[in-house]
């Protein structure tokens, strides 16, 4: 089986050199390569959508590693097959409670009451809705929560600077403030999501590739309020730190999905 990793200068390298480190501890002789120079493997490890897009075509399967989904997003990262977020395969139905207990946060109960309907908004450009005109999500999004009864507000992701009409914009609160005075959040697949569900604020997620998709709703309807135990345990499947990367534990998991 003839594995490569690719990545770019920097943090790329950093957890793509890890992954590689933890197939060896394996008895895997994989390559490490830069992006770009593809050459014809089984599997190939990757940062990033965009680099699984190239990859693709010259690999069987693709482990696409990513940034975490909770506790800091730069030190635990995201690592599933074949695609991003939740259109990737993380071997991780019906896991057990360890992950969680190891790694997990504070989780608050589903909150009630609430003075507005939170829009969260997303990365410019994004490859995780890059499948979607985004702007007019937004615009849709507001015109159907103008019904809902409450005052409706669009939080612009830190790196956008996108100001929709017909609603207010909240750009300067912290994304746990805006959560603090939500009755729920809408968002199309952002993993503010997460913080949200985490934070105990219903949402709604519109697209499969959300993480919190599985303890949302998904119109714009007021969101359900689900028991999210599994949901965490699965989470906490999706993301490795360091140590568990490099010595092989990640991919002992991940190796599950070679049969699929």
């Amino acid at each position: 089986m003839k594995i490569v990793g690719y990545s770019r200068q920097g943090h790329q390298s950093d957890w793509v050199g890890k992954f590689v480190q933890g197939l060896k501890k394996h008895g895997i002789q994989p390559e490490h390569r830069a992006v770009g120079e593809w050459v014809k493997s089984d599997i190939a490890v990757v940062w990033g959508e965009r680099n699984r897009k190239h990859a693709e075509s010259i690999a069987r399967k693709v482990l696409v590693l990513e940034r975490g989904y909770f506790q800091d997003r730069f030190t635990l990262t995201s690592i599933g097959w074949d695609g991003l977020n939740g259109r990737a395969d993380f071997c991780n139905a019906d896991s057990p409670p360890d992950r969680w207990l190891k790694h997990g946060v504070p989780v608050s109960d589903w909150k009630e009451g609430g003075r507005y309907v939170l829009i969260l908004g997303q990365v410019p450009g994004d490859m995780s809705h890059r499948h979607a005109d985004i702007n007019q999500f937004y615009a849709d999004s507001i015109s159907r929560l103008s019904d809902s009864g409450l005052s409706v507000v669009f939080r612009p992701h830190p790196l956008g600077s996108v100001k929709p009409q017909g609603c207010l914009v909240d750009a300067d609160s912290t994304l746990e403030q805006s959560l603090s005075g939500a009755a729920y959040c809408v968002t199309f697949n952002s993993n503010s999501g997460v913080d949200a569900v985490l934070a105990g604020v219903p949402t709604i997620t519109m697209d499969k590739g959300a993480m919190a998709w599985d303890v949302t709703g998904h119109n714009y309807a007021e969101p359900p309020r689900p028991d999210r135990e599994q949901w965490l345990n699965n989470l906490a499947y999706c993301q490795w730190d360091e140590a568990e990367i490099e010595s092989g534990e990640a991919w002992q998991h991940l190796k599950k999905g070679l049969a699929s």
